[in-house]
């Protein structure tokens, strides 16, 4: 049955938010979610995208940098600009080594 709200009132989620649940992941995924379980987003007030989105659209088409070195950047800049109150949380079961998303010619 929904409310007026639309949400289901045997959820508890809808009168209780608690945030991200906790994910695992099987062996070579990586897993990315704006926020640590329990917690909840800065999804801005002003700006286009929320805060992880940012930072990880000015991180994910960086050149030759491992995937696990991007979403370290990423997590940073968020920790930095959110003073600590935003954690993302990154699941890693990635076995390959420099995994990297965009390969780029060095030249040489």
């Amino acid at each position: 049955m929904a409310t007026k709200s639309g949400c289901d009132t045997i959820s508890g989620p809808c009168r209780k938010p608690t945030g991200l649940k906790q994910m695992n992941g099987k062996a070579g995924m990586l897993i990315a979610f704006a926020c640590a379980p329990g917690t909840i987003a800065n999804d801005g007030t002003n700006e286009k995208n929320g805060l992880f989105t940012k930072h990880l659209l000015e991180h994910i088409g960086t050149p030759n940098k491992d995937i696990r070195m991007v979403m370290a950047a990423v997590t940073r800049g968020v920790m930095i600009e959110s003073k600590l109150n935003q954690t993302p949380s990154i699941t890693v079961t990635i076995w390959e080594e420099n995994l990297c998303l965009f390969e780029q010619d060095s030249g040489k």
